[in-house]
């Protein structure tokens, strides 16, 4: 995706593990034999190493931080050579942050409440729609790994701006 615009260079057929392990199901709707189980982050995975193969050049955006799935996509043990890792968590992830007052234990559901004062919130675009510029609040948290804060694993937060209430991690 450029400011020019984005295209499709690449797709991959999700099957649940429940599709690929049910042959009459598989019959009924012609899914060929060679089709197999794979999670998301595999099917990632592949699709990566494809357009690495084919020479296209691949740059996951530092900021802000889209995620679209529940599902790890890009953050189960593999990555683009040099590229950083995303993985949503959902809301009652207990994580340990670094806050102005200390570190602070829990929920990152609760963190807004607990720790965030307003002028924390940056208000950025997550990307260009067809209605234009598709506006989030944005907040980012050191998190505490292995013991200490090492300067790459955050907590970052997206609040939706039509219904605060609704918020991703």
């Amino acid at each position: 995706m450029t400011a020019a615009g984005h295209a499709l260079i690449d797709r991959e057929w999700y099957l649940s593990e429940d599709w690929t392990n049910d042959r009459t199901r598989r019959q009924a709707t012609h899914i060929p034999a060679s089709v197999y189980f794979q999670t998301k982050p595999e099917l990632a995975q592949r699709m990566s190493q494809r357009a690495q193969s084919a020479g296209l050049p691949i740059r996951l955006s530092s900021w802000p931080i889209p995620c679209t799935d529940t599902a790890p996509i890009c953050g189960s043990g593999w990555k683009p050579k040099g590229s950083p890792s995303r993985l949503p968590v959902p809301a009652n992830e207990v994580v340990c942050v670094q806050t102005s007052l200390g570190y602070r234990i829990c929920e990152v559901a609760s963190i807004e409440q607990q720790v965030l004062p307003p002028q924390d919130w940056q208000r950025l675009s997550m990307s260009l729609g067809t209605k234009g510029e598709r506006l989030f609040d944005w907040a980012i948290l050191p998190v505490v790994h292995g013991g200490m804060v090492d300067g790459c694993h955050w907590l970052v937060l997206r609040r939706c701006l039509n219904d605060p209430s609704e918020m991703a991690f």
